[in-house]
């Protein structure tokens, strides 16, 4: 008698735990970046959601194994290995080990894991929604392609602090109250082909990630490849970024380089002849240190972009001019010199120029490069705004 009471018992308790289990089972649905997995049954145990080994990560796209000998499971996909010893409290991701709070539970002959726990291990957020009993996993960086890609143009061609996390330390450099993206006109330099592209980008959270990009940009005037290292992270609801290094810089003339300047000297030889004229007029006056007129043929875009844009409002363009005059004995030489682009309103002029510092012992001839120079048309005159080394190219990788 006593027997059979204590097998109606046992028959009871093994119902009731089965049903408590089929019930979860029947409630809960798995979402995977917003799609339903209808091959999984997640379960709650303890107010922490679990899912099987096999199918879960089936699911995801990988190939499961089983060792028997090593009691060891297994799933590997391109890029993620993970591994797991039954009976042990630690798994192990792409060599990498991360500890249980407890032992994974076995149920019904499958190994079941916690989905928070392991989600954040292989690069997944989990959130449970207790209204609709269901739980979402998402992949980090998921439906976030747009957001990136927009940052990342952003950053390369119209930048302003503003695409800088909070924390950046290049925040310093820059004045918070001065409108760049804003400020910067637009180019008349027709451009060929530009493209962005991600080499690779690694998450560390649903919030933060690490890239390697390459910006590749053709113009008429030069071809540039820039590669970058950089870490993004959402602040506000916005991706911005974290920190910024340049690992390589290459930049050539196009192969029509020479077919573009010959066309601008034959069709717009008066033109180009005033390019020229003025570019060797600012040499000169910088040269022989003359203030007023440097300053006269210095272009007024650069000028007020940089008397707004610094952060010491004492470093005015007119005082850092100054300076220089008074401190250092710097001569250019410019040869070869002809147009390569003519607008409106912006020409750039190649050429080779020879740079010249007794101060520092630089002699003629020591230091010669060769260089895009850029100017801009204002009060009636041709304007020095800037030049580009073009043999400034290093790769740091």
């Amino acid at each position: 008698m006593a027997k059979k009471i204590l097998l109606i018992l046992l028959f009871t308790c093994l119902m009731t735990s089965v049903s408590v289990v089929s019930a979860a089972d029947k409630q809960v649905r798995l979402y995977v970046n917003d799609i339903e997995i209808k091959t999984i049954e997640p379960i709650i145990k303890a107010g922490v959601t679990y899912v099987p080994f096999r199918q879960f990560f089936e699911a995801l796209g990988y190939t499961v194994g089983y060792n028997a000998e090593a009691k060891e499971v297994s799933g590997r996909k391109p890029g993620s290995e993970i591994k797991y010893w039954l009976g042990e409290d630690i798994v192990e991701h792409n060599g990498q080990g991360y500890w249980f709070f407890e032992e994974a539970p076995f149920i019904q002959g499958q190994v079941y894991f916690p989905l928070r726990f392991i989600g954040d291990i292989i690069g997944y957020s989990a959130r449970y929604d207790k209204q609709q009993h269901t739980v979402n996993l998402t992949q980090f960086g998921y439906g976030q392609e747009q957001a990136i890609r927009e940052l990342l143009t952003k950053y390369y061609r119209n930048f302003s602090p503003k695409l800088l996390t909070s924390d950046n330390l290049e925040l310093g450099y820059y004045n918070l109250e001065f409108e760049y993206d804003a400020d910067k006109p637009s180019s008349e330099i027709p451009v060929r082909d530009f493209v962005i592209t991600i080499n690779t980008i690694d998450y560390s959270a649903m919030n933060e990630a690490a890239l390697h990009v390459t910006y590749t940009e053709n113009t008429q005037v030069m071809n540039q490849k820039e590669e970058f290292a950089l870490t993004i992270r959402q602040e506000e609801g916005m991706w911005k970024i974290a920190k910024s290094t340049m690992m390589s810089s290459t930049s050539e003339l196009p192969s029509d380089i020479n077919e573009t300047a010959k066309a601008i000297l034959v069709d717009h030889y008066d033109e180009q002849e005033a390019v020229l004229s003025d570019l060797r007029t600012y040499y000169k006056v910088s040269n022989e240190e003359n203030y007023e007129l440097t300053y006269q043929y210095t272009s007024p875009l650069f000028i007020d972009h940089w008397n707004s844009a610094m952060v010491d409002p004492r470093r005015t363009w007119d005082d850092v001019l100054r300076v220089n005059f008074m401190i250092s004995d710097e001569r250019v030489k410019l040869s070869k010199e002809r147009v390569v682009f003519l607008g409106e309103k912006e020409a750039v002029v190649h050429g080779f120029i020879d740079w010249i510092d007794l101060t520092q012992d630089i002699a003629e001839g020591d230091i010669v490069y060769e260089a895009l120079i850029y100017m801009d048309y204002a009060n009636g005159h041709w304007n020095y705004h800037y030049e580009y080394d073009l043999e400034q190219g290093f790769n740091d990788w």
